[in-house]
């Protein structure tokens, strides 16, 4: 019960003047009355009053500062909603902005790329066609080399016999 008591005079502190002021007036009006003191009972009664009042402020500044909370935090959702839109729109923009820069670089650089497949292509070709004569000249000088040294082997066999 102290501890509820502290709390509640931390949280009620701009209350706290207005139920001490009700509180005096209810003590003037026990010793206006003539009784120069509080009967046990009406102590225990004012007790119990004040103690179910402070818990009630308590408990409805509690309630308040949980519907602050909840708001701000449905504003901070919202904020986050509306910023993720924006990323993404800007994010689809800078991607189509990327995308067509791309695409101008290929325009762009596409017929020199041609020209240059086309100047390898054609040297290829003409390397497969010298590959083809340069097989038909070491076919031919195989012959004649080996036509040379025929000749060759027969003339040395005719001069030693």
């Amino acid at each position: 019960m102290a501890a509820e008591e502290s709390v509640a005079s931390v949280v009620t502190t701009q209350s706290h003047t207005s139920t001490e002021a009700g509180f005096d007036q209810g003590k003037e009006s026990l010793m206006d009355s003539g009784s120069r003191s509080y009967p046990e009972e009406s102590r225990d009664e004012s007790y119990t009053n004040t103690t179910v009042r402070q818990s009630w402020q308590l408990r409805q500044t509690l309630e308040g500062v949980v519907k602050e909370i909840n708001a701000k935090r449905e504003r901070d959702g919202a904020i986050l909603t509306d910023f993720k839109k924006e990323l993404e729109v800007q994010a689809a923009d800078t991607y189509n902005k990327v995308e067509k820069a791309l695409y101008n670089v290929y325009e762009e650089n596409s017929s020199t790329i041609n020209e240059k497949l086309e100047e390898l292509f054609a040297t290829l070709d003409r390397i497969g066609k010298l590959e083809v004569e340069l097989e038909g000249f070491m076919s031919n000088l195989k012959l004649l080399i080996s036509d040379i040294q025929g000749d060759t082997l027969g003339s040395l066999k005719n001069t030693t016999v």
